[in-house]
């Protein structure tokens, strides 16, 4: 069942994901160890932080919950809350980097949970199949900036067509902007979703986004012209449909230059280029 989304009453949170790196050799290290929490059992942050704030490893890296909320800069302001609490933990000689992919030592990939990959399935949006998890038989590690959005009276047609346009108002743009170029070969696939009880969690982008409160503002932007579009009752063609999946999957900026040409999606990426 199809359905408006009251643009009032949405709300945007994120569970973003980050590496530690050695501040000198520049090494990327595991958390493991480091970083108090699981995926099973996060640490609340309530009383270091504030209500909503939680902390966990995730395979070799930490990653942060925080609260939804309304704003941009509210979003960007949470995530930074929750680096600097970080880097004021974990040994001086290293620091928090928010860096889509790397490739680990194997010394620091022995440990069982860092051979561990997707706490639960995630599913496609475009074909309605489960996901299949990465293969652990590789040194290469990635972090996400997976959005939750929250509206009201979710269902599960309305979350779907979501997942598609932010794909388009998104994925497609995030292709320029992330130069990150290895992600996707374990996670970030087209229609990468999971379905929540106040919503969606849309789990295409990296981290990348969460460097700058301008990336910030674009994510924002493309999910406020997504909610437009499906609110509109417009629908992609087979052909686009199909376009914009093999877009993202192949990471092709070529083509992505020309669905953002033809889907005007310059209005979203304007908001990169404000002053933070």
């Amino acid at each position: 069942m199809k359905q408006n989304i009251n643009k009032q009453l949405i709300t945007i949170g994120s569970d973003p994901e980050a590496f530690l790196r050695n501040r000198e050799t520049k090494e990327i290290v595991s958390a493991i160890g480091l970083i108090p929490g699981s995926k099973y059992e996060p640490v609340s942050l309530h009383k270091e932080i504030g209500q909503g704030f939680f902390i966990q490893t995730d395979n070799v890296m930490v990653e942060w919950c925080v609260p939804a909320c309304n704003t941009a800069k509210e979003l960007y302001d949470n995530i930074q809350k929750c680096i600097k609490y970080t880097n004021d933990i974990i040994p001086a000689e290293l620091e928090v980097v928010l860096q889509p992919s790397a490739i680990l030592d194997s010394k620091y990939l022995e440990d069982d949970q860092a051979k561990t990959f997707g706490c639960e399935p995630s599913y496609n949006a475009w074909t309605y199949q489960m996901n299949k998890a990465p293969s652990n038989k590789t040194n290469l590690r990635t972090c996400g900036g997976h959005i939750h959005i929250g509206y009201e009276n979710p269902n599960d047609d309305t979350s779907i067509n979501l997942i598609r346009a932010l794909d388009l108002y998104l994925n497609i743009p995030s292709l320029i902007l992330d130069s990150d170029k290895d992600r996707k070969k374990m996670y970030g696939k087209a229609g990468e979703f999971r379905i929540k009880d106040y919503g969606v969690e849309y789990r295409g982008l990296s981290n990348y986004w969460a460097n700058t409160l301008s990336l910030t503002k674009f994510i924002f932007a493309g999910i406020d012209k997504a909610v437009d579009f499906i609110n509109s009752g417009k629908e992609l063609n087979d052909e686009d449909q199909f376009v914009i999946q093999e877009t993202i999957n192949n990471n092709d900026k070529v083509i992505a230059h020309k669905l953002i040409t033809k889907f005007q999606l310059d209005q979203v990426l304007s908001e990169v280029y404000t002053i933070d």
